[in-house]
């Protein structure tokens, strides 16, 4: 088990918050816990109905299983609804099933805490599936248009004490045409004896014109790149197969890349790298917003 502290003294706009107190054990089949840590400074009132992430869902409407590990950890992607909003989502953990069951609404969470600023928010959620087994969310996001709630996110999900990692955003609403460039914060773990965590920052470039786009991310530690990325004009999605994640000037893996513009224009972006062999080595969300 490994627990990471944090410090938060940095502003929201340099860094997206992700993560509390992280226990995250994707592909490791081990437990841990996580506490809650406050809101590092934002507001601290939840919002009106306390209801949470996927509480009143409509569900899932479709998921896709990208990855499936020796370990038993999967990664997806999904379809569905964040509130009552549609919205797209990336997940990687051990029990991803119970993942998706939650995403659907399957889980009656509520918020446990809540602040936001212009910029974005954070929030911790929890709750049981109807199972009985409980689930923990931690997460923090960009409000990414003016005047709305579109948004695009990244966090961590605990279901019965074993964590995994999810990001989510806003359905894109129209395709800009031009080229143009995203930036936000990234957060890398890396699986082994113990779980190692950073956070950094990520920029991307996307030519929607041509449907190609490329990304580089990095902390003190860890980076990924990708420079064939295939963007899917019909959602909003992309793609890549060709990357490579791992320790800077260390070992490295091939990776696979998979996120989701968001929102008017596709004014956000998120998603999620990890290792394409067959263990989970490295994961690495991200979110952010268009420059």
């Amino acid at each position: 088990m490994l627990n990471i502290q944090e410090n938060f003294g940095k502003e929201f706009a340099a860094i997206l918050l992700i993560g509390f107190t992280t226990t995250l054990l994707i592909g490791c089949g081990g437990s841990g816990t996580t506490s809650p840590g406050g809101n590092n400074g934002l507001i601290s009132t939840l919002p009106s109905g306390n209801s949470g992430l996927a509480s009143g869902n409509s569900g899932v409407i479709s998921y896709v299983t990208e990855k499936s590990y020796s370990s038993g950890t999967g990664v997806i992607s999904g379809s569905g609804q964040d509130g009552n909003a549609s919205a797209n989502y990336t997940a990687a953990h051990l029990d991803i099933n119970s993942v998706t069951s939650s995403l659907s609404g399957d889980a009656n969470l509520e918020y446990l805490s809540y602040g936001e600023d212009e910029l974005g928010y954070e929030a911790e959620e929890g709750g049981t599936t109807s199972s009985g087994k409980t689930v923990y969310i931690d997460y923090a996001g960009y409000f990414i248009t003016n005047g709305t709630e579109e948004h695009a996110s990244a966090g961590e999900i605990t279901i019965d004490g074993v964590d995994g990692v999810f990001t989510a955003g806003s359905k894109v609403n129209g395709l800009p045409t031009g080229s143009f460039g995203y930036a936000g914060a990234v957060a890398f773990y890396k699986n082994g004896a113990t779980v190692d965590f950073e956070q950094g920052t990520f920029s991307m470039t996307a030519n929607f014109s041509n449907q190609t786009g490329s990304i580089s991310a990095n902390t003190n530690t860890y980076s990924f790149g990708e420079t064939n990325i295939a963007i899917n004009s019909s959602d909003g999605s992309f793609s890549g197969s060709s990357g490579t994640i791992g320790t800077t000037g260390g070992g490295t893996d091939t990776s696979n890349l998979k996120g989701f513009f968001a929102g008017t224009n596709a004014n956000g972006v998120h998603g999620m790298a990890y290792s394409a062999g067959s263990e989970a080595n490295y994961v690495a969300t991200f979110a952010g917003k268009k420059q």
